[in-house]
């Protein structure tokens, strides 16, 4: 490599009859890479990522070394027995008795104010209408204290949406919730080799809910490779087939939701 008045030479250098330039290896080495990321994208949701199957790049850290948890499974089993001791008890159900409050009558628990949303009537009214139907649907005056009392000890909250699968345009026929135990969301992370070093980057990142009856594996990347391999240990749902909603904190690494 030359090196022309103290800058590198970018373009082939004449002199005497003669050019010079760089080799073809050299001059792909500092090709940037186009419209590519080697880094995939934030994640708010506590998700984590795993590489896709068959392919060799991946990492592994154990953020959790000084809480003596794995992962969210444990994590999740931590919080369940210390809900168990009962001044833990009576704390978090004084917390819930004051978010969640029963009326006397036959009013709704919650409502939805659309008063500062710039749409028309019209659409206000569907939208008030779906959102009183999935109330009813959910049960949500009878069953709000125990779903909000499970969300607040896991610190997250799984439910699937059942829909007629011949008939989609009739809507959630069904909201059943989940056992935060036995589902994981996973972010997928397929990469493919580009550029002239053959640097891996990201193609795509797909997202979706992988189910097990038996419990969650604590290797994310062994619950993907169950799935596709075909071994019917899980059951993989799609993403708007599930509806998830996480405490909204992360921790340090925002790797995982506490």
């Amino acid at each position: 490599m030359f090196i022309i008045q103290g800058k590198l030479m970018a373009e082939p250098f004449k002199i005497f009859g003669f050019e010079i330039k760089r080799s073809a290896e050299d001059k792909k080495a500092v090709e940037p890479l186009k419209n590519a990321s080697v880094v995939p994208p934030t994640d708010d949701d506590g998700a984590g990522y795993v590489t896709a199957p068959n392919y060799h790049y991946g990492l592994h850290m154990d953020i959790y070394a000084d809480l003596q948890v794995k992962d969210q499974t444990d994590l999740i089993k931590k919080y369940r027995r210390a809900a168990t001791h009962p001044e833990v008890d009576m704390a978090i159900e004084e917390i819930v008795n004051e978010v969640i409050v029963i009326p006397q009558d036959d009013d709704t628990v919650v409502e939805i104010n659309l008063e500062n949303v710039k749409v028309s009537a019209g659409i206000k009214k569907r939208v008030t209408e779906e959102f009183e139907n999935i109330l009813n649907i959910m049960s949500f005056n009878e069953r709000c204290h125990d779903m909000f009392r499970s969300w607040y000890i896991d610190g997250r909250l799984y439910h699937h949406l059942v829909v007629d699968s011949a008939n989609l345009k009739q809507g959630i026929q069904e909201i059943r919730l989940i056992d935060s135990l036995k589902i994981r969301k996973v972010k997928q992370v397929k990469k493919s080799k580009t550029g002239p070093n053959d640097v891996p980057v990201i193609s795509k990142v797909e997202e979706f809910y992988i189910f097990n009856e038996k419990g969650s594996d604590s290797d994310k990347n062994k619950m993907v490779q169950n799935v596709d391999g075909g071994k019917n240990t899980a059951v993989k749902l799609s993403n708007d087939s599930v509806n998830y909603v996480t405490s909204g904190l992360l921790d340090e690494g925002r790797g995982k939701v506490v």
